[in-house]
């Protein structure tokens, strides 16, 4: 996109191989490999849709792949907005990454550096983390849900004004 600033294009390009790299590595704890989609789909053909399942260690290479390039574009932009992917949550992603290959001390390093560099501390009333009105500096990445979305039913158990059950 023609004017949009460098900064502003590597910002949101690190964020989004951040949330590729979340989705992924869910889905590889759930299913094991996955089919992975790198490229936009060019079409609705079959060819384009069906594409074949990856193995586990091809869908944790891409996920690796795509943390490493999501730091290296999200470097200097530590803790702050939780619901925007930044370095920490990049590392600390990384360090769970880690402990499902079973690098314990890699993993540890990720875990300690976002411990200690970032700031984050665990609140003392655990429900602090569910309130929708204050920050916590317990989150290092949260996904804000909407209180009047009809079709959010998650909401519903994490929210004050749901059922609120979560917390």
């Amino acid at each position: 996109i023609d004017g949009v600033p460098e900064d502003l294009k590597n910002r949101i390009k690190g964020e989004m191989l951040f949330v590729r790299a979340y989705c992924y590595f869910n889905l590889v704890r759930m299913y094991g490999g996955v089919p992975l989609r790198t490229v936009p789909v060019a079409s609705a053909s079959n060819d384009d849709i069906f594409i074949g399942r990856s193995t586990s260690d091809q869908t944790f290479l891409q996920i690796n792949k795509d943390l490493t390039e999501a730091a290296q574009l999200l470097e200097g932009r530590g803790a702050g907005n939780s619901i925007l992917a930044n370095e920490a949550a990049v590392l600390g992603l990384q360090a769970r990454v880690k402990l499902e290959e079973q690098e314990w001390f890699v993993a540890a390093e990720l875990a300690t550096k976002v411990i200690g560099e970032f700031g984050y501390t665990l609140d003392e009333n655990y429900s602090a983390i569910f309130d929708e009105t204050s920050a916590s500096e317990e989150i290092i990445f949260q996904i804000d849900f909407i209180n009047d979305d009809d079709v959010n039913t998650i909401a519903n158990w994490l929210l004050e004004a749901g059922r609120y059950e979560a917390a």
